[in-house]
């Protein structure tokens, strides 16, 4: 394995390492992991410094759930998750809804930026892997590479500027991109 660097991972939560079923994830008992979701974390949480979860939830602002009940359960799965040998560095979150004028949610780079000053990351080094073109636009934002995730074998890009670094079917796939990357540095 190549010597960590200060290398970092973004990972979105819905439809990268859970389902997106229900639309608004308010519990632990509503999580569902897909098969490949913590033999791929494993991987990741082993091979770089970094591991970072940054999801829009916008279901706070809408009244969906509460800002507690969501950290009440990124709480519960990062503890389920450690159990499992994964360390996650941190996880962020946005509350807000779509149209809101925040530089946190996604596509705008807010969360990337403030891992980058909390950490002291160099974001071009990082990769950003998302399920969606917002999550492709923040990591280009910063100059990250990025790679989308089919959505059932379907590519979920609506906007004509979205051009991930590579395209994968799930995450664990994309892991084998992230490895092979570092390796040749």
């Amino acid at each position: 394995m190549a010597e960590m660097d200060g290398r970092a991972v973004f990972l979105d939560r819905d439809g990268v390492i859970n389902t997106r079923y229900p639309p608004y994830i308010s519990d632990w008992d509503s999580i569902v992991f897909y098969p490949w979701t913590i033999p791929a974390l494993q991987q990741l949480s082993s091979s770089t410094d970094h591991l970072f979860l940054m999801t829009n939830q916008s279901g706070v602002e809408r009244g969906y759930f509460s800002e507690d009940q969501l950290q009440t359960l990124l709480g519960h799965m990062h503890n389920r998750l450690k159990q499992k040998g994964i360390r996650f560095t941190r996880l962020y979150y946005c509350p807000h809804s779509p149209g809101a004028e925040c530089g946190c949610r996604k596509p705008e780079p807010g969360m990337l930026r403030q891992a980058a000053k909390e950490h002291d990351l160099d974001l071009s080094k990082a990769w950003v892997v998302g399920d969606n073109d917002v999550d492709i636009q923040a990591g280009q934002a910063v100059g990250a590479k990025t790679i989308l995730l089919r959505i059932r074998g379907r590519l979920p890009v609506k906007e004509p500027n979205v051009r991930p670094t590579a395209v994968r079917d799930h995450l664990l796939s994309a892991v084998d991109v992230i490895l092979s990357d570092w390796e040749v540095r």
